[in-house]
């Protein structure tokens, strides 16, 4: 009697795309949601064409070669692992590996709770959720700072959280104990609001909440955008710093503030697609709090082991924050290097752009905003004329083509987001920018993408100098590594 030969499983017939899908594992909930259009197709985990030039990342990066390498090795590791059983525990072992890294890095004791999560989303759902513990699990007002990128997003994970931390059966009971009140940071100009009309803006919607008021604050937005300036009582305030561009001192400057803070791998740091980190303040959440919300993250104790699936949802995680932790350990120990590198790049973004009449950019992070992250933003958001009707701007459809249309020469932007009331795009300076020290080829990318005459749209460039006084212009070198070194009355109150 013959014995049926056993189909080896998919994941060894081919590392490099067994790698590849691990690496999305888990995304499928976040990508539901995402931006529409197919704009995040470029930053599903696929290894770019050796020729992409990338200024993305305020939006996502697609897996770059410098962070393919630690993805593949510990992939590799994976693979080795002989039994499901080993494998559990390998999993388990590289996710405090990772939790520590970070702690390491962030300067942060032990004691402070860090729940990885599989994307900034599912952070704010979490951060909701604890909150609802402490406050008794009483209605709740969510009051969130407007996000041009994938509006819907975060107030969809916010509403989530009742319905995934409930007790069976009592789903449709609570369905409704979330209200969510968005505040816009720019007017209809795409300009910033003013920070004393954003506080005042915040205040008032915490003292108008007929519920629990919680306010998620803005350590930088996709526009670098830094608001509310403080806590407005009576809210309980969250902060997220999920773009990751700021000081790694003023992550624990902030959570000695005894508030929670969303961080994340994706987009700066250089981490493929989606990921994200919640981090609780040492002594504010008791124990029996911290296991209700471990339980409530259903898939925080998930990595694991198949051996015909092969790795289970978390896996994708863990391997999605390895090349991000990497590049925070080497930003990190640039120092002020980094702080000066950024605000030059910045400027030089700006004085770019400028160069091209059809082309405005739109203020970005201001002094206090800079004070206050320690760095600049080293994101140039602008929007684009439409030659075809003066005084007009290209709308969001417009703005889509040609994003797609630079992504096909070789050049990809941040996606479109809405600015206010002006449909723009982003250039975007990333950590591995930054450690390599310049720019200047990714630029000329651009620029000859931009007046090539055989695409959507060619740009008509004027040289001239950078733009005179503040205005749009980033926070000057000098004074950012001066900003960098503020604190106290310069930090959140």
């Amino acid at each position: 009697m013959s014995s049926k030969r056993r189909k080896k499983p998919w994941f060894t017939h081919d590392a490099e795309q067994a790698m590849l899908t691990t690496l999305a594992l888990g995304l499928e909930r976040w990508v539901e949601d995402a931006a529409p259009a197919g704009l995040n197709k470029y930053f599903w985990p696929a290894r770019p064409r050796g020729d992409l030039t990338i200024l993305s990342s305020c939006s996502g990066v697609p897996l770059t070669p410098r962070a393919h390498q630690p993805c593949l090795d510990m992939f590799s590791e994976i693979m080795g692992v002989s039994t499901p059983l080993r494998a559990h525990a390998f999993l388990r072992d590289l996710r405090e590996r990772i939790v520590q890294g970070i702690r390491d890095v962030l300067n942060l004791p032990s004691e402070m709770p860090i729940f990885l999560t599989q994307s900034v989303p599912e952070a704010y759902r979490l951060a909701t959720l604890v909150l609802s513990f402490e406050a008794g699990s009483q209605p709740v007002t969510a009051i969130l700072p407007a996000s041009g990128m994938d509006p819907d997003l975060l107030p969809a994970a916010v509403r989530r959280c009742f319905l995934d931390g409930a007790e069976p059966g009592t789903q449709a009971a609570i369905k409704e104990r979330v209200e969510v009140v968005q505040i816009p940071l720019r007017g209809a100009d795409g300009h910033l609001r003013p920070d004393i009309q954003l506080l005042e803006a915040f205040h008032r919607e915490a003292e108008r909440a007929a519920s629990e008021p919680f306010v998620y604050g803005a350590l930088g937005d996709g526009t670098g955008a830094v608001a509310p300036l403080c806590c407005p009582p009576p809210a309980r305030m969250v902060l997220d710093a999920s773009q990751m561009r700021l000081r790694p001192e003023r992550v624990a400057d902030h959570l000695g503030r005894s508030w929670p803070l969303v961080i994340s791998g994706s987009g700066f740091l250089g981490s493929p697609a989606a990921t994200g980190a919640l981090v609780l303040p040492a002594g504010r959440f008791p124990e029996h709090m911290i296991a209700r919300l471990m339980s409530a993250q259903g898939f925080y104790f998930a990595d694991g082991w198949d051996p015909d699936m092969g790795p289970l949802p978390h896996s994708g995680c863990l391997l999605r924050w390895l090349p991000a932790l990497h590049n925070l350990r080497d930003m990190t120990a640039l120092g002020t290097k980094a702080e000066v590198r950024i605000a030059r790049m910045t400027c030089a973004l700006t004085s770019f752009l400028a160069e091209f009449p059809d082309i405005e950019v739109l203020p970005g992070r201001t002094y206090q905003h800079v004070a206050i992250c320690g760095r600049d933003s080293g994101i140039v958001t602008f929007a684009v004329r439409d030659s075809a009707r003066p005084g007009q701007w290209l709308a969001m459809p417009e703005l889509i083509a040609l994003y797609h249309d630079l992504a096909g020469a070789g050049v990809l932007l941040g996606h479109p987001i809405m600015a206010g009331g002006r449909a723009a795009l982003r250039v975007a300076v990333s950590a591995e920018d930054v450690l390599r020290g310049n720019i200047e080829a990714g630029l000329a990318r651009l620029g000859d993408a931009l007046t090539r005459a055989d695409g959507l749209r060619q740009f008509v460039r004027r040289r001239r100098g950078p733009p005179a006084g503040h205005g749009p212009r980033s926070v000057v070198p000098g004074a950012a590594a001066k900003l960098s070194r503020r604190a106290g009355s310069q930090l959140y109150c």
